[in-house]
């Protein structure tokens, strides 16, 4: 697993640590199927999306309450044409 940096961050950089308030997000590769979100267990989601076309894609979390948004995340891993990210 790899820290990721936050959406005010230069989204090139990887490694960084990343928080939102007390709350810090760790990314994997993740899985290509099913597509949509899949929680897996506690505070930990899969998300795959089927983008043929994309040569990047971000995971973008908002705050339910203000809809600020809070954190971008790339999706790091690609199998064919799906687009994949595992967030904890």
């Amino acid at each position: 697993m790899t820290t990721v940096p936050t959406f005010n961050s230069d989204p090139a950089a990887t490694g960084e640590s990343s928080s939102v308030g007390s709350i810090s997000y760790l990314t994997d590769v993740g899985l290509p199927m099913p597509f949509g979100p899949q929680h897996l267990r506690e505070q930990c989601w899969n998300f795959a999306v089927f983008a043929p076309d994309a040569t990047k894609l971000w995971l973008c979390l908002y705050c339910p309450d203000t809809e600020e948004l809070l954190i971008e995340l790339p999706f790091i891993g690609r199998t064919g044409e799906v687009c994949h990210v595992l967030v904890e």
